[in-house]
């Protein structure tokens, strides 16, 4: 979290009318979830999602910055 890491590149799999959430758009998420396979991390646990209820229950969004979670 306390590394600048220069930015090269951007490829962004959707945009706003497109996101997997938005009107359930399945197409989408298969898209994004290829990736994440052809990446190698589809079954690793989103920790961000894990502790949003706490961080809600809390109060506490500071919770949910990457310090918090490292």
């Amino acid at each position: 979290p306390d590394v600048y890491v220069k930015h090269e590149k951007s490829e962004h799999y959707y945009n706003d009318r497109t996101a997997p959430y938005y009107d359930n758009n399945k197409e989408t998420f298969d898209r994004c979830l290829a990736v994440l396979n052809d990446w190698g991390v589809e079954d690793r646990p989103n920790i961000l999602l894990e502790m949003l209820p706490a961080a809600l229950a809390e109060g506490n969004v500071g919770m949910l910055s990457p310090k918090g979670i490292s």
